[in-house]
């Protein structure tokens, strides 16, 4: 049996495993979990005691904790799925950058030849709140998405997007955008758009191609910090519904809003969304001259991917645009046998039959001139419209870092996914560019040049200890929590630091220097008091 969006279903959804010999159970708990809403939890917990009281983590035998938390505390093992199709790489990176830093989704949807502007923010001035928290009401703010809405429907851009709306704060406000909209769109409109109008739950699991959020909250009233889990996996959901486009409108400003708010931390990406993309990792690049290139467009404010994966290819670094992309190959000065050079063209043809545009240098050229030898490229990203972001990428210091790197990884590393790239991904379907034919540069050992030549790198070693705390399995955090509880050994915090640990453990999730020392202080403790578990 195969249980899809288990993140949703609370434990009410055990009885299904016994149906199957086996069970994938699948789901995001960075996502909307169940609620309790009425529930009593106080009853729950004492029948826990009273008849579960020998199962092992019964304490997670509760309406908030979902089958998809059952299954990873008893089982581990995730697989994680880290290829994204939904959404625009602008929109998905506001999750990425809160909610999966330790296993980024990767945007694998190429760009469509009229491709929207991937968020766009109102401010509603005159905006302001009415009704209490759960029945909050922003009537301006509602008008003036519906005039939106009315606005894109007769926009020949818009002419086959679906469309939804979520209001950030209630439903009370959906149900009132909802009831404009019926008078200002037809019901064939309505249904050809397929608007839905809700809060983040109603859209769990679904999507459009236009997402419009109300934000709702405004200065008239106090705004409340929402800093919670669930307020935080309710934001994650609402932001990532929309596939082409996300329209926030908004009364309350950043000034207005805490900043550990998610509409503060939401409003803030939002209002620069293409300038927070600009975190580039130059460890990626493969050699210097290739990092200084990448530094040299990064610089000029344009965004800049080093080592992009397409069609089983690779692309040293590719610029982007809003609707176009370049690709940047970067030639070195070795040789690296006939065979590698007719693979590059091989490639190049390839992906220029796909609608890829390639630029080359060679490292000699480099050198020589970095100045003039990037006056092309300026030149052939003006002519394929590609535009500077706001500022620069990053500075000097980066390219420091990436001459000296370490071929030894940290505790914190994990291995690059395998890429799973379909015709889909690689250009729109129907999408015809004029390929534009320039062959890979031979080295500058077969071709007369001057004798500049790229400085070789100085190779660096730097071993980094492995943390003691990593020699243990999850699951030996899990049974020494279960251990302590049956013999109400540690105290309740320190159970709970075990079981926390045993979890970040599982989702390869960062463990503090602090969290660290009292974990092995605390294994020692239970060694010393009886606890004879392996370390696996």
């Amino acid at each position: 049996i195969i249980i899809d969006e288990a993140s949703q279903t609370g434990p009410e959804g055990l009885v299904i495993q016994y149906l199957a010999k086996q069970c994938i159970v699948v789901g995001d708990d960075e996502q909307i979990s169940p609620d309790a809403v009425g529930i009593d939890l106080s009853e729950v917990n004492m029948l826990v005691e009273k008849y579960l009281k020998d199962i092992p983590f019964n304490n997670r035998y509760d309406p908030q904790t979902s089958l998809f938390d059952q299954a990873d505390i008893r089982f581990g093992g995730r697989i994680v799925l880290r290829e994204h199709f939904r959404c625009m790489p602008e929109i998905i990176q506001f999750s990425n950058d809160l909610f999966y830093k330790a296993t980024p989704l990767k945007p694998l949807r190429q760009y469509p030849s009229q491709r929207l502007e991937p968020i766009i923010v109102r401010q509603v001035k005159n905006g302001f709140r009415e009704g209490d928290s759960s029945r909050a009401l922003n009537r301006p703010e509602a008008d003036a998405l519906v005039d939106t809405i009315a606005e894109f429907c007769s926009l020949k851009e818009y002419a086959d997007k679906t469309m939804g709306v979520i209001s950030l704060q209630g439903e009370a406000q959906a149900k009132y955008i909802e009831s404009k909209l019926l008078t200002r769109l037809s019901p064939a409109e309505i249904e050809k758009r397929r608007v839905v109008c809700g809060d983040a739950y109603a859209f769990q699991g679904d999507e459009r191609d236009v997402i419009f959020l109300s934000m709702v909250a405004a200065p008239n009233e106090r705004i409340g910090a929402l800093v919670r889990g669930p307020d935080q996996r309710r934001f994650n959901v609402a932001a990532s519904r929309a596939r082409d486009q996300v329209v926030l409108f908004h009364t309350a400003t950043l000034n207005d809003l805490h900043p550990d708010c998610m509409r503060h931390k939401l409003l803030k990406y939002y209002s620069n969304p293409a300038r927070q993309t600009q975190d580039i990792d130059l460890s990626r690049c493969e050699s210097q001259f290739e990092g200084k290139v990448c530094l040299a467009i990064a610089n000029k404010g344009y965004k800049v991917i080093p080592q992009y994966r397409v069609a089983g290819y690779r692309i040293d670094l590719v610029v982007e645009g809003t609707k176009n992309q370049l690709a940047v190959e970067c030639d070195g000065d070795e040789w690296h046998g006939i065979e590698q050079y007719e693979g590059n063209v091989a490639r190049q043809r390839v992906l220029e039959r796909c609608g890829w545009r390639f630029w080359r240098i060679r490292g000699s050229e480099y050198y020589r001139n970095p100045e003039d030898s990037l006056k092309s490229l300026w030149r052939t990203l003006s002519e394929m419209g590609i535009q500077p972001l706001s500022g620069t990428g990053f500075d000097e210091e980066n390219l420091s870092k990436h001459e000296q790197r370490s071929t030894v990884e940290g505790i914190g590393w994990s291995p690059q996914p395998t890429d799973r790239i379909g015709l889909a991904d690689i250009t729109a379907v129907g999408e015809k560019r004029e390929p534009i034919w320039q062959a890979p540069a031979l080295p500058d050992s077969l071709v007369q040049q001057p004798q500049t030549q790229e400085p070789k790198p100085k190779s660096t070693t730097q071993i980094v200890a492995e943390s003691e705390i990593y020699n243990y399995p999850p699951h030996f955090f899990f049974s020494l929590a279960h251990w302590a509880k049956e013999r109400e050994k540690l105290k309740p915090w320190e159970r709970r630091l075990m079981f926390d640990i045993g979890r970040y453990r599982t989702r390869g999730w960062q463990i503090s220097e602090k969290q660290e020392r009292q974990a092995l202080r605390i294994i020692q403790e239970a060694t010393e008091a009886g606890f004879s578990e392996t370390k696996g």
